[in-house]
C-alpha cells in the first residue's frame, strides 16, 4: 500500500510539472513504474487490502480511509479502463459483503438491478456515433495557413500521437463549437494548440476522469478507420488474429516457442491494418493459452 501511494504521487507530479521533460504525451503514459493496465490493475488490489485491514480494525483505518479515497480518486483520474473495471469491483464486492452480511437482501438485489441498469446504459451511450454538427462551410486552406502560423507543428504532420494534425485539429474546433476556417484557429488559446499539438481531438478529452475515455471509447468504436494506435480496436485486432491461429491449430497449439512468430505469420495471411510496430501478442492470457497449447493446454489451464 504504501508503495502505490509513493509510486502513484510521483506519476502525478512527474506527469502535470515535467512531463516535457520525460516525454510523457497521452495520459496512459503517466504510468512510470510498468505498464499502465498492470499498474491500474494493481490499484485495485491495493483498495482491496486497504478495505480489508479497515474492515479488521486496523490501528492505522483512519490512515487508510484516506489512502483509499486517493486510489479510487487516481484510477479514474488515470482514465486505466481495466483499472477502473478493477476498482469497480472491489467497492462492488464491498457493496455485497456488507450487505449479505447484515442480512439485507433487499438491498443487495436492489444493488444488482441498479448494476444491470447502469451496464445497459453504458452500452447505449457507447452504442451512440460521436457526432459534430457543421457549424459553417469548411476553408480548408485558409485553416492550414492559420494553423502554420500559430504551431510548429506542420498542418500536413503528424501530432504528437502519430495521428494527421489537420483531422485533429479539425475535430478539435468542432467539439469547441468552431468554425474549420482561419476566425477558427485565431480563437484556439495557447493551451488549445498544445491540446491538438500533443494529439487530444476533443476539447472534453482535456477534462480528463472516465468521461474522456469513454468519449475516446465512442469514438475508436463508430469512427477509427484504422486500429492502429485506437488501444480498444487494437484489442480486437490481437483477439481475431489469435483466434484465426486457434482455429488453425486448435488440436495441439503453436508450442511455446513459436507464439511471436505465428503472429507475426497470421497478420501478414490476414493482411491486417495494424502498423508493423503495433503488431503484439494476443494481450489475452486464454487465446495465449489455447493457440500455445491447443485445447487440452487450455483445459487444463483453466
Amino acid at each position: 500500500i504504501l508503495t502505490l501511494t509513493i509510486t502513484a504521487i510521483l506519476n502525478l507530479i512527474v506527469f502535470h510539472f515535467f512531463a516535457d521533460r520525460f516525454q510523457l504525451i497521452d495520459i496512459r503514459d503517466m504510468s512510470l513504474f510498468g505498464s499502465h493496465i498492470r499498474y491500474g490493475i494493481l490499484m485495485g488490489i491495493g483498495l482491496g487490502f486497504c478495505l480489508q485491514q479497515i474492515y479488521q480494525g486496523s490501528r492505522y483505518r483512519n490512515h487508510l480511509l484516506v489512502v483509499s479515497f486517493f486510489f479510487v480518486m487516481y484510477t479514474f483520474y488515470s482514465q486505466v479502463l481495466s483499472g477502473i473495471i478493477a476498482v469497480l469491483i472491489v467497492l462492488f464486492g464491498l457493496l455485497v459483503f456488507i450487505l449479505w452480511q447484515r442480512k439485507q437482501l433487499k438491498l443487495l438485489f436492489s444493488s444488482f438491478l441498479i448494476l444491470i441498469l447502469m451496464a445497459i446504459g453504458l452500452l447505449y451511450y457507447l452504442s451512440m456515433p460521436v457526432h459534430y454538427p457543421p457549424l459553417c462551410m469548411e476553408k480548408y486552406a485558409e485553416m492550414e495557413q492559420a494553423w502554420n502560423v500559430r504551431s510548429t507543428l506542420n498542418y500536413d504532420g503528424l501530432d504528437k500521437r502519430k495521428q494527421p494534425i489537420a483531422s485533429t485539429l479539425e475535430r478539435y474546433l468542432a467539439s469547441k463549437k468552431l468554425c474549420p476556417n482561419k476566425e477558427g484557429v485565431q480563437k484556439l488559446t495557447e493551451e488549445d494548440i498544445h491540446y491538438i499539438e500533443t494529439g487530444y481531438a476533443d476539447v472534453h478529452e482535456t477534462y480528463g476522469g472516465i468521461q474522456a475515455r469513454l468519449l475516446d471509447i465512442r469514438y475508436q468504436l463508430h469512427h477509427a478507420t484504422n486500429p492502429s494506435g485506437h488501444s480498444i480496436l487494437e484489442r480486437l485486432e490481437y483477439w481475431k488474429n489469435a483466434w484465426q491461429i486457434i482455429e488453425e491449430h486448435w488440436m495441439i497449439g503453436v508450442g511455446t516457442g513459436d507464439v511471436d512468430d505465428a503472429m507475426q505469420e497470421m497478420y501478414v495471411k490476414r493482411n491486417s491494418p495494424l502498423t508493423m510496430e503495433r503488431r503484439l501478442r494476443a494481450h489475452n492470457s486464454y487465446l495465449t493459452y489455447y493457440l500455445t497449447f491447443g485445447i487440452f493446454g487450455f483445459l487444463f489451464f483453466l
